[in-house]
Order: C-alpha cells, then structure tokens, then sequence
C-alpha cells in the first residue's frame, strides 16, 4: 500500500537551485540548432561539479518546465547522455 503523504514532491514553479541554474545557462550556450547530446560528466568537468550532483541536477530538471526539454538516452556505463532542445524546437 502506498502512503501518498509520504511522497516527496518537487513543484515545478519553485526556483531552480545554483547548479540547477548554472546548468540550464550551459546547455543553452552549448546547443547547436537548439538540440544536442551532451553527457553528465562533461558539463560537470566544465561547471567545475561533481558528476553526482550534476546528475541529480539533470533530474530534477528533465521533471521541470524550464527554457530547456531533456530526455535520458544514454546508459551508465561511461556516463550518461542526455538528449537536450530548447523549448521553442520541442513546440515545432
């Protein structure tokens, strides 16, 4: 049985964290043609962060609504990749 006032719920209108922001920051600098491949342990040797937290961050914001849409595509053995476009491509 699950116990709903248990779960743990990330709003989607609260304000990205730091690493959250400068992440965001980074993939709309990094894309080329508003789409792109990018794995967890570049940006994070980029943002000087580890590769755990950049991941979490990944997470939390491939949950969100923000200036970017992200999907997990890549597996865990050399990291993952993320396949990252902007908003207005994700619209056409």
């Amino acid at each position: 049985m699950a116990w709903p006032h248990l779960a743990v719920h990330m709003p989607n209108d609260r304000p990205l964290n730091d690493l959250q922001s400068r992440i965001q920051a980074y993939l709309l600098e990094e894309l080329d043609d508003g789409r792109s491949f990018v794995k967890s342990r570049h940006i994070a040797d980029d943002l000087d962060a580890s590769v755990k937290r950049v991941g979490a961050a990944m997470e939390a914001l491939e949950s969100r609504t923000t200036d970017v849409s992200l999907q997990r595509w890549g597996g865990q053995s050399d990291g993952i990749t993320w396949y990252v476009e902007t908003d207005d491509q994700t619209e056409r």
